[in-house]
């Protein structure tokens, strides 16, 4: 399951979010007097990763709240980047090569695992509404709407961090069981 976390994510980004995976640090605090100020993130400062780098592109304004203008933005961006061929539609091969990242220093990024790969695919046939075997941007954006309100717990028309599940606490993934508490220990 580890490996399917990063590519829902990145499908839940792209179908609905420009947020399955978002998540922005907190604004830093002002350096003491004297001393260097933090350098930002980015080429010249620290790279960040995961979920808060993804949140970081999605998140425009850089006002650590991802709102449905963002997202749908970031969704329509990587759609342009995925159809290869301008058809305004997407069909599973271009789906499959949607980057939320651009590789570091223009490196070739490999294609998704086969289990990414097939999650990828369940993504693409659940969007697909007439079922024709491409995704447009008008199937697609519902999917985004929705990854949006679902994500919004506190129904503020926007997504913060602290409202992603799997990205709260600087984790990158999913904590076991999605959230659910463990199973109580056998009776001893």
């Amino acid at each position: 399951m580890r490996h399917v976390r990063p590519a829902l994510l990145g499908a839940l980004m792209l179908a609905g979010a420009a947020l399955p995976a978002l998540a922005q640090p907190a604004p830093p605090a002002a350096p003491p007097p004297g001393a260097a100020a933090p350098q930002p993130p980015g080429p010249r400062g620290p790279m960040m990763h995961g979920p808060a780098a993804v949140f970081a592109r999605v998140d425009a304004n850089h006002d650590g709240r991802v709102t449905a203008e963002e997202a749908w933005s970031f969704a329509q961006a990587r759609f342009a980047e995925a159809d290869r061929n301008r058809d305004g539609a997407l069909v599973l091969e271009e789906w499959l090569a949607i980057r939320l990242m651009p590789a570091p220093d223009g490196a070739p990024q490999p294609g998704p695992s086969p289990m990414r790969a097939r999650m990828a695919a369940a993504i693409f046939r659940a969007i697909d509404a007439n079922r024709d075997g491409k995704v447009t941007p008008e199937e697609l954006r519902p999917a985004v709407e929705a990854q949006l309100r679902a994500l919004d717990a506190n129904g503020d028309n926007g997504v913060t961090l602290d409202e992603l599940p799997f990205a709260a606490h600087g984790r990158h993934h999913m904590p076991p069981h999605h959230g659910a508490p463990p199973p109580p220990p056998p009776p001893g």
